[in-house]
């Protein structure tokens, strides 16, 4: 299956009664989406600076109770040009619609291709051997990525405030999913740029950090088919481990940017829309896994031919510095 989504635009939404809706006439959110007696309404400004052309092509194996040599349903497609923004409350709904709704575990979900096959949970075992069950790929060229801190607001006079700028120039992300309910998402990058946005709207005399290339190439010309990094994750019940590759890369130990970083990436999700009053408001409820009560975590980092670099005074240029090599 093919699909093409031309002007294609993304924003948050929420769910809620057209009862509600009818209350709420005089707020700025309206009906995008109509579902009988609820309606979607947007949330927010658009995660898109300018609409984006997105294609995909759709596998589904008919034959997963004879063979598993290629994923049970794999998604394949490439983003190119594209410009997007994510505070911390639309964060949270991409972490989460990639945590629970395309990383949902269903192999406990019987599944059957053909009136004549077994049950799911008679193949599962089948030779002791895993198998993909859910494949998604991306390939990222000229994908632009800003974590705002607030998109600001032309009417109140708010101005723009963002963390960092992450430029996917070439890269290529793939989710998988097993049979044995392990997750593997890799991120692998043969040019990024990453960038630290906080005073970009300040003169560089008033900056706390002068070194906004926070991740860049030490070498500017370079085979373009080397990795310059790759992320590499795998979940399985009761373990996540992280793995880090930087391949001839600086990297900028600006520590006040990293722990803003953390804290925007670990920050907890209240599980509720933000603004919520009305007692029509629908919100999902996540389901509590047991995956997640008790998780342990590792990380590796692997360096090659790289820099990591620790500066005294941020806000000079012309200052020490320890150099890792």
């Amino acid at each position: 299956m093919l699909i093409n989504l031309d002007n294609m635009d993304l924003y948050a939404g929420r769910r809620e009664s057209k009862h509600a809706q009818h209350r709420r006439k005089g707020s700025d959110m309206c009906c995008a989406l109509e579902l009988g007696c609820f309606c979607v309404s947007k949330q927010g400004p658009s995660l898109l600076q300018e609409k984006c052309h997105l294609g995909l092509q759709v596998d589904r194996n008919l034959d997963t109770h004879l063979s598993h040599t290629v994923p049970d349903m794999s998604v394949r497609g490439t983003l190119s040009t594209l410009h997007g923004a994510l505070d911390l409350s639309q964060y949270h709904i991409i972490r989460d619609l990639l945590s629970y709704n395309i990383g949902e575990n269903i192999d406990d979900l019987p599944f059957y291709s053909s009136t004549n096959c077994d049950s799911a949970a008679d193949h599962k075992q089948v030779g002791g051997r895993v198998w993909t069950l859910f494949s998604l790929q991306l390939d990222l060229l000229n994908v632009t990525l800003k974590l705002q801190i607030n998109h600001g607001n032309l009417a109140t006079g708010e101005s723009e405030s963002s963390l960092a700028c992450i430029n996917f120039i070439k890269s290529r992300l793939l989710c998988e999913n097993f049979s044995n309910r392990t997750q593997d998402i890799d991120l692998v990058s043969q040019e990024i740029l990453i960038t630290d946005t906080r005073f970009q709207a300040e003169p560089v005399n008033k900056r706390s950090n002068v070194f906004t290339n926070i991740l860049q190439p030490i070498n500017v010309s370079f085979d373009g088919d080397i990795v310059q990094a790759e992320l590499h994750h795998r979940r399985k019940p009761g373990k996540s481990k992280f793995t880090v590759l930087l391949n001839n890369m600086r990297l900028m130990s600006i520590l006040d940017w990293w722990e803003a970083i953390r804290d925007f990436i670990l920050e907890p999700d209240s599980g509720h829309p933000t603004n919520a009053g009305t007692p029509e408001e629908v919100s999902a409820k996540i389901p509590q896994s047991s995956d997640t009560e008790e998780m342990s975590f590792e990380l590796k980092l692997n360096i090659t031919d790289s820099e990591i670099v620790v500066v005294e005074d941020t806000s000079q240029w012309d200052s020490n510095a320890v150099i890792l090599k």
